[in-house]
This record gives C-alpha cells, sequence and structure tokens, in this order.
C-alpha cells in the first residue's frame, strides 16, 4: 500500500535506476514512472499487502 499525492493505492512496486515505476495488476491501468527525487514529500510506502478477501459465487 502506498501514498502519491495524498491518494491510497495498492500497487506493485519496481525499482529502476533513478525512478520507481507503480503497476497495477489490472491491465485497464497503464504503469506510472515516477523519478525519486519528484516524489519527496508526496510519496510513502505504508505497507505490504499480504492477502485479499474476495467474495464467492
Amino acid at each position: 500500500m502506498l501514498r502519491i499525492d495524498g491518494y491510497l493505492r495498492v500497487k506493485r512496486l519496481e525499482r529502476m535506476k533513478e525512478r520507481i515505476r507503480v503497476l497495477s495488476d489490472n491491465p485497464a491501468y497503464r504503469p506510472e514512472v515516477y523519478r525519486l527525487n519528484q516524489l519527496q514529500d508526496e510519496f510513502a510506502v505504508l505497507g505490504r499487502v499480504v492477502a485479499a478477501v474476495k467474495p464467492t459465487a
């Protein structure tokens, strides 16, 4: 779980050289790439998702 610009999101992170790629499991959302120096106060990793509960039919 992370916070970018005040919004909480559950995404995967991929660290690149001086950048972070934010990935979604949902194919409707494209990857986002941020420069590390542009995220100083606007970005925080708040935790790790270890399970998801989904309703069954």
